[in-house]
């Protein structure tokens, strides 16, 4: 059997060496990534520490609930899984938590409320061009737009959350600053990439990405329209994916439900990789309730 840790009770060396022990590590379950996004987290481990899965949890009306964070896509186990006895931790799960939707990166779980999601990866073996990106790159190589590497993180994250709240009303609420600390975490780590369009001097957009291990993860990016309309977003993808290859590195788009997103990831012959989405509901009747009321009031 295993026991549930507190964040704060965990060592973050031995939580990611644990991580790199992994046979697929994930960037996702690094601690500062896990830190930077969640509210709060733990993990279920074994004694020897052989195993650990994290599991992030916010508190409601003094009900813990499981939640994925913004900016992660899935949890993961970490370590020897081998070892774990996935009835168990499903039983203790659902006990510790009353409610949730819990995000994991395989099908480990027995629980009817199941969907299973996507997102899109690129292998140097399948990289190629749709025609409509090397349009765009033509028209971005006439232009007087320019790449550029390594550009201040803190100002290109708040250039990109500017432009994306223009489109996405998510980008207006609190829940969205968790990317500051993200880009902060990984600038701290070393693991941050940043790809500016510029013209001359202004930074006109660019993308935001991590490296970890062998995978370079793509974490967001916009740009003006006027830079859009030059084709800049296709040229700096291309450009990040093409250093990728040159390390003989893997290509992760991060993951998007929304069509017009993961279309653009087609267009560089991304292919869909699976993951799964549970949730539970076994809080207290006045719980589901006041739920319910909330809910209603919003219409």
């Amino acid at each position: 059997m295993g026991k549930w840790l507190h964040q704060s009770k965990i060592n973050r060396k031995d939580w990611d060496t644990l991580v790199q022990k992994s046979k697929f590590p994930s960037i996702f379950t690094f601690s500062y990534y896990i830190d930077a996004t969640a509210e709060n987290w733990c993990a279920y481990v074994d004694d020897g520490f052989n195993y650990a899965i994290p599991i992030a949890y916010t508190k409601k009306l003094g009900i813990e609930c499981v939640y994925p964070p913004f900016f992660h896509r899935a949890m993961g186990p970490i370590g020897n899984i081998d070892k774990i006895d996935w009835n168990d931790f499903q039983s203790e799960l659902l006990t510790r938590f009353p409610r949730g939707t819990y995000h994991l990166d395989d099908d480990y779980l027995d629980i009817e409320d199941k969907e299973a999601l996507v997102y899109q990866v690129l292998t140097k073996r399948n990289f190629k061009l749709k025609d409509n990106p090397k349009r765009n790159i033509k028209k971005f190589e006439k232009s007087t737009l320019r790449l550029k590497y390594n550009v201040d993180g803190e100002d290109l994250t708040k250039l990109i959350v500017s432009l994306l709240s223009d489109k996405l009303e998510f980008y207006n609420t609190d829940e969205s600053k968790s990317i500051y600390n993200l880009v902060k975490q990984a600038e701290m780590d070393g693991s941050l990439i940043t790809l500016g369009i510029m013209n001359g001097y202004s930074l006109e957009g660019g993308l935001l990405a991590l490296h970890s291990e062998q995978t370079i993860l793509y974490l967001k990016g916009a740009c003006s329209d006027e830079a859009m309309n030059q084709g800049a977003m296709y040229a700096a993808m291309n450009e990040l994916i093409t250093s990728t290859f040159e390390k003989n590195y893997s290509f992760d788009f991060g993951g998007s439900r929304i069509d017009g997103v993961r279309f653009f990831n087609t267009r560089f012959s991304a292919t869909d990789e699976i993951y799964f989405k549970y949730s539970w509901e076994n809080g207290p009747l006045w719980f589901k309730t006041l739920q319910q009321l909330r809910k209603w009031t919003k219409k």
